[in-house]
């Protein structure tokens, strides 16, 4: 029987800070109307993803800074093959943010889509059809812009054994700095870089859906 090691490891935690979430589906329940729960259900999960992905994005913020402190301390680069226990729980802890933040994106496109397709029977015969259909573009636009790299990674390593499988895997690699995480995967001419933490791009998003709601007429 194999030897198993294990190891007490401290994890590292960040300083508390201030975080400014989102709590607007509650007062556009009225404007879509008990008529039509699932999409007042969207909305709510919808809204819940996005502020999940705002969280993400300051948790791999600050991990970045822990790294930071941790490489200065130990004068280590993070690909050092005798890593401490600790930086490696950081680095593995902020890959699991990381792909976190992935997932978060991946339901933000699938609920917003699902949410602007169950909304639309609202927009027919309203007479401000022409600012409806403006307002439904932009929200689309922003979704195709800003989510669907950062899906496609997240669909990559949910089939990630798939891809080991099949040899288009080379590794990963994460790059976290003040102002982007990146993430690299694939192999060959395959390989994809894309960036994380397009945080404003993904509140975009969300103020897109919502500004399309508002002008929306009010459902039964």
């Amino acid at each position: 029987m194999a030897n198993i090691i294990k190891h007490l490891v401290k994890i590292f935690t960040p300083e508390s800070i201030e975080i400014e979430l989102y709590f607007g589906s509650g007062s556009l329940s009225n404007k879509i109307g008990k008529s039509m729960p699932e999409a007042n259900t969207l909305l709510n999960i919808l809204e819940d993803y996005v502020n999940g992905a705002i969280i993400q994005n300051h948790r791999i913020v600050n991990r970045r800074l822990l790294m930071t402190e941790l490489q200065l301390k130990w004068g280590l680069s993070p690909f050092e093959s005798a890593l401490p226990d600790s930086l490696f729980a950081q680095l593995h802890m902020n890959f699991l943010d990381l792909h976190y933040y992935a997932i978060c994106i991946d339901k933000i496109d699938k609920l917003q889509r699902k949410l602007i397709e169950r909304l639309s029977p609202l927009a027919h015969g309203a007479i401000n059809n022409d600012e409806i259909r403006l307002k439904r573009s932009s929200a689309e636009n922003c979704l195709k812009q800003a989510l669907t790299p950062v899906a496609d990674a997240r669909n990559y390593l949910e089939h990630i054994e798939e891809h080991i499988a099949k040899g288009d895997f080379e590794g990963m690699t994460i790059e976290t700095s003040e102002n982007a995480s990146k993430f690299t995967y694939g192999a060959g001419n395959e390989k994809h870089t894309i960036n994380l933490s397009s945080l404003e791009q993904i509140k975009k998003t969300y103020e897109a859906v919502v500004e399309y709601i508002s002008v929306l007429p009010d459902a039964e």
